[in-house]
């Protein structure tokens, strides 16, 4: 088994190989959490594609935050106009939303959720649908849109944490088509497959609708 820290995060990848044998096998994975400080805060075997899928958003994580960091300092905080997020605010909208989603999976596991048909509404479906071609601008709601202005650093580390929190959930999964989050009734009842879905749309609508600053 070869372990491997990643330099731009505090997660632990696991990768087990072949007896004798050095070559990667990125997502036949057994992904671990480690934080900075040592203290080991889970580590459960991840499903093969749920880690492959939640690998890619990570990868897409780190580039979006860069893409703010490589903005001049002053320009990080800068809203387009009073209705829009600046770079920063983006970074902690994604940290929001994501936690506003962790906190349903908080009141019902995964865990709890095995046996459950899910079944997502048509408004999750055009939800997603919007998000992946993102030619109108979207509404958001009031629990998403960040308060005061956070600085970049903020915003990165909020988003880190609760991409932690929901890998420990992913970890509940035995596959993809299970249960994951128990949404209000107008989403209905996500599958991880559905989840990372969602989540993959969200990155590509403020990918491609970046603050013109």
């Amino acid at each position: 088994m070869v372990v491997v820290l990643s330099p731009s995060s505090s997660w632990l990848f696991f990768f087990p190989v072949k007896r004798a044998q050095l070559t990667w096998e990125p997502w036949s994975v057994a992904l671990g959490l480690l934080a900075w400080n040592g203290k080991v805060v889970e580590s459960r075997q991840m499903h093969q594609e749920l880690a492959r899928r939640f690998a890619a958003l990570e990868d897409r994580r780190h580039k979006l935050v860069a893409r703010v960091r490589a903005l001049p300092a002053d320009k990080q905080t800068q809203k387009p106009d009073a209705n829009h997020f600046s770079p920063a605010e983006v970074i902690m909208h994604m940290a929001l939303a994501e936690e506003f989603d962790v906190d349903f999976m908080r009141k019902t596991s995964p865990a709890n959720l095995k046996g459950r048909k899910p079944h997502v509404t048509f408004i999750f479906r055009k939800t997603v649908a919007m998000m992946q071609n993102p030619v109108k601008e979207s509404r958001t709601l009031g629990a998403m849109v960040p308060r005061g202005a956070p600085s970049l650093t903020e915003a990165e580390t909020a988003w880190e944490e609760v991409r932690q929190d929901t890998a420990q959930f992913l970890e509940q999964v035995e596959k993809p088509s299970d249960p994951m989050v128990k949404f209000m009734f107008f989403f209905g009842l996500a599958s991880a497959s559905d989840y990372l879905t969602l989540i993959e749309a969200h990155h590509t609508y403020h990918e491609r609708r970046f603050p013109p600053v």
